[in-house]
């Protein structure tokens, strides 16, 4: 997926947690990675720098966000109702 201390994010993470009702079409992977880290450039996944403890962290095969900062993730975005959808899943 990316560096190791990187992780999947928003829509992305909630998808592998099980939530799969969030992701509506086929959006890009989101990836959360820790600033500082070097990571890129690729085509494909959607990639944010934020910080990244680890207790925000599901350590899994493929690692994700915990359900607190994926749907802070899908809460920011530009589209009020988007947000406000993704805020309500907490």
């Amino acid at each position: 997926m990316g560096p190791r201390a990187a992780a999947t994010g928003g829509r992305s993470a909630l998808c592998l947690g099980g939530l799969r009702e969030v992701v509506e079409h086929d959006p890009p992977v989101e990836v959360v990675v820790p600033p500082g880290l070097r990571f890129g450039p690729i085509g494909g996944p959607r990639v944010r720098m934020a910080p990244l403890p680890a207790h925000d962290v599901i350590q899994a095969q493929i690692p994700r966000t915990t359900p607190l900062p994926s749907c802070l993730d899908i809460a920011r975005e530009p589209d009020l109702i988007e947000a406000v959808v993704g805020w309500t899943w907490h």
